[in-house]
C-alpha cells in the first residue's frame, strides 16, 4: 500500500509538472499545491512536507539513538553512549544525535542532509536484503512467518537498482557519497576496537 501510494504520488507530480520543472524546482510540492488550488494549495502542501519532515525526523530520533546506545553497550570507547535513564530514553545517545544533527545543520543545507543520510543508509538496506538470501540458503527448514512476495527474484531485483541507485550517486555526488562512508566507517572502528576486561 506505502509502494502504490507513493507511485501515485510521483504519477501525480509528473502529470501536473513537467519533468524539466521537477529536476529544477527548489520545493516542487507547493509548486504542485500553487498549481492545483493557488496560494491555498501551496500553504497545504508546505503544511504537509513540514508535517511529513517533522514525524521523519522524530522516527530517526526515537530509533536511531536507540542503534548509538546499543553501539555503546558493544564498543568500549563509547560505554558512556550506553543505557537508559530512568524514564527509558536513552539520553547520551540523544544529546550526542541531536548535537550532531545541529552541528551538521549549521554547515550544510538540507538536501545535502538528505543525500548524506541515503548513501548512509541504503548500504545497510541491501546488506540486510542480502543477509536474508544467505539466511534462507543457509537455513531453509527455519520457520518464517513473513515470505516475500517473488522472492528471491524481487531481493535480488532490489539489490541491483540499490548498488546501481548508490554507484550513481557516488559518481554525481562524491563528496557527501564519502562523508557518508567515513561517518560508517569511524562506527565501525569505534566498534571493532579491542574490548577491555
Amino acid at each position: 500500500m506505502v509502494t502504490a501510494l507513493y507511485l501515485l504520488v510521483v504519477v501525480a507530480f509528473h502529470r501536473a509538472l513537467s519533468t524539466a520543472v521537477l529536476s529544477t524546482a527548489a520545493a516542487p510540492a507547493a509548486l504542485l499545491g500553487s498549481r492545483l488550488s493557488g496560494v491555498a494549495g501551496e500553504r497545504v502542501m508546505v503544511a504537509l512536507v513540514a508535517l511529513s519532515t517533522f514525524g521523519g525526523c522524530l522516527i530517526g530520533l526515537v530509533s536511531g539513538t536507540r542503534v548509538v546506545a546499543a553501539l555503546g553497550d558493544d564498543a568500549p570507547p563509547l560505554r558512556a553512549l550506553a543505557g537508559v535513564d530512568r524514564r527509558g530514553v536513552p539520553a547520551a545517545a540523544t544529546v550526542l544525535t541531536v548535537g550532531l544533527a545541529l552541528a551538521y545543520a549549521r554547515v550544510e543545507v538540507f538536501g545535502k542532509m538528505a543525500e548524506v543520510f541515503v548513501v548512509g543508509a541504503w548500504p545497510f538496506y541491501a546488506l540486510g536484503a542480502w543477509a536474508a538470501l544467505r539466511l534462507r540458503r543457509r537455513e531453509p527448514g527455519l520457520a518464517r512467518p513473513f515470505h516475500t512476495p517473488g522472492s528471491p527474484w524481487t531481493v535480488w531485483a532490489f539489490l541491483a537498482v540499490t548498488v546501481a541507485m548508490l554507484g550513481s550517486f557516488a559518481r554525481e555526488s562524491p563528496r557527501p557519497t564519502l562523508l557518508s562512508l567515513g561517518v560508517v566507517a569511524l562506527g565501525m572502528i569505534a566498534y571493532r576496537a579491542p574490548r577491555g576486561g
